[in-house]
């Protein structure tokens, strides 16, 4: 909600009304995959980052888990 409380304080330019939409459906996607905010940023985290992980020495890779 904390964007559509800002849009009228800062203007109703559409650009805020857009991107105040868009934080709302991104918010409710993350809910449907009943993600946090915080799993939701490490799940982005290692999908950028990728499976491989070359600082960790061989002793300590985990390959199933």
């Amino acid at each position: 909600m904390a964007p559509f409380v800002a849009v009228p304080f800062s203007g109703w330019d559409w650009r805020m009304i857009y991107l105040a939409v868009a934080i709302a459906i991104i918010f409710a996607l993350m809910r449907a995959a009943g993600l946090s905010v915080v799993g939701a940023a490490r799940r982005v985290r290692s999908w950028i980052a990728g499976a491989e992980r070359p600082a960790t020495p061989p002793s300590k890779q985990r390959f199933f888990a």
